[in-house]
């Protein structure tokens, strides 16, 4: 099992901005063929 774990600089209240980074990093876990990419809710 492949996991891709990312750790994202979210800013509060930026909801574009932060799900733009966050959308990104979903793809390059797509990218490198991970099975999970665990998102910390904060």
């Amino acid at each position: 099992m492949k996991i891709a774990i990312a750790q994202v600089n979210v800013h509060v209240g930026n909801f574009e901005e932060n799900s733009k980074k966050i959308l990104a990093y979903i793809a390059r876990a797509r990218e490198a063929k991970a099975d999970t990419n665990p998102q910390p809710i904060g």
